[in-house]
């Protein structure tokens, strides 16, 4: 049984746009002059999508806890174990790079000049917490939110759980000759991967 239409299109919309949001934000530091028109659409566009991961993931989280899911495969324990753990780090990360990505930018954000989202600090919850609470912007929520962000799951955590993501479909198809990465293709895309990488006729069922 493949996933369903849905949970591929999810899946694979949401690789689409981790790809561009590390060119995006990579192109903007290292190619772009600081405040440049070129870095701020780039900036823009790294905003935009991020933000658009965040309505992913909560589908895909409340598709993946209501639909039916095809039923997991056989494989060794560990590597379901492995599995099971990275899902659930990816998860994590996925939901805390849009989060801490908006608490801590410091401009709106113009959904390609259709409408605009207030950066944080501008909204009525950022000034509730300031003078209800007692936080503060810059210390409390822009300081861990950017360090969370730009330091630890952005350019770290986040790289390595995608890799690993891709090194274990990669095992099972390679290693384990299981369907895992088939059924997270189309069907006509999983028809010419099996076609093309078939087992050899002494190792079939």
């Amino acid at each position: 049984m493949r996933y369903s239409g849905i949970a591929r299109f999810l899946h694979w919309i949401t690789a689409g746009a981790l790809l561009t949001l590390y060119c995006s934000i990579y192109f903007k530091n290292w190619f772009t002059e600081e405040d440049s028109a070129v870095g701020l659409t780039a900036l823009q566009l790294h905003q935009v999508v991020g933000l658009s991961v965040a309505v992913f993931i909560v589908w895909r989280v409340w598709w993946r806890l209501t639909a039916t899911m095809p039923s997991p495969l056989e494989a060794p324990r560990y590597a379901r174990l492995a599995a099971g753990s990275t899902h659930a780090a990816l998860y994590c990360a996925l939901i805390l790079m849009p989060l801490t990505g908006y608490l801590y930018a410091s401009n709106p954000t113009s959904v390609f000049g259709l409408f605009g989202i207030p950066a944080f600090g501008d909204t009525t919850l950022c000034h509730w917490l300031e003078n209800s609470v007692g936080l503060s912007l810059k210390l409390d929520i822009r300081a861990p939110s950017r360090f969370v962000h730009r330091v630890m799951v952005g350019p770290i955590l986040l790289p390595v759980l995608i890799s690993a993501h891709v090194a274990a479909a990669l095992y099972h198809h390679y290693v384990l000759h299981d369907d895992t990465l088939g059924r997270m293709l189309s069907a006509a895309g999983r028809g010419q991967k099996i076609e093309g990488l078939a087992k050899p006729a002494d190792q079939s069922d």
